[in-house]
């Protein structure tokens, strides 16, 4: 089985035991893993990630729908970890390009509000709060980091200004996605939060607060 956000986790790690230890064996496993999870996970029509493949319901196949947190998590994680490359080693320039193309195919999803759908190309889906912040966070991070081209601090101001919409007189965030999704499609993918759901909190402020640098 195969999970985005868990992927984000494992490579986020290895890559700053890489920088931490300047042992290029970390950058090395970082490459063989995002190779072995790209092949299951990415769509190859839009270039974005399914949040998993081989769970519950799907045992042999990715789950359905391209969901927006999952691929925010990624998106958020090598943000940080992404300077943090040796730029020696012989991997770097692979995965900097496809970082580069991955994050350029889901700005071409952001919505007119800046925000970003709970299933990023069903047009019937919310505009996500919690995804919209780590894709906020994560391009900002990119851009100002020189990992990520400068047209990608507009995407990450435009998502910004979309979530200050999301958050109410009274700081509370709405449109935020209740669940990991997976189990039951229509339930999980399409179930929203009124407010101050849990996942939305944190990605929501986290995202508020970084384009100010921008």
């Amino acid at each position: 089985r195969y999970t985005v956000d868990v992927f984000a986790g494992q490579s986020m790690m290895l890559i700053i035991f890489g920088h931490l230890f300047r042992d290029h064996r970390f950058f090395d496993e970082t490459v063989k893993l995002f190779r072995i999870v790209q092949g299951y996970l990415e769509d190859p029509q839009t270039g974005v990630w399914y949040s998993r493949w081989g769970h519950s319901l799907h045992p042999n196949r990715s789950n359905p729908g391209l969901w927006s947190r999952g691929n925010g998590w990624l998106v958020d994680a090598w943000g940080r970890v992404m300077p943090l490359w040796d730029k020696s080693h012989p991997g770097y320039g692979e995965i900097l390009q496809h970082w580069q193309r991955y994050c350029r195919s889901l700005a071409a999803l952001q919505r007119p509000s800046g925000l970003f759908r709970q299933l990023l190309i069903r047009p019937t889906s919310f505009e996500e709060a919690s995804g919209s912040g780590l894709f906020c966070s994560g391009f900002s991070r990119g851009v100002r980091a020189g990992t990520l081209p400068t047209e990608l601090g507009t995407v990450a101001y435009r998502a910004f200004c979309g979530l200050r919409g999301l958050v109410d007189n009274k700081g509370n965030i709405h449109n935020a996605s209740t669940y990991a999704g997976g189990y039951n499609f229509e339930r999980q993918y399409e179930s929203c939060a009124r407010f101050n759901e849990p996942h939305g909190d944190g990605t929501d402020r986290h995202g508020l607060g970084e384009p100010e640098g921008e």
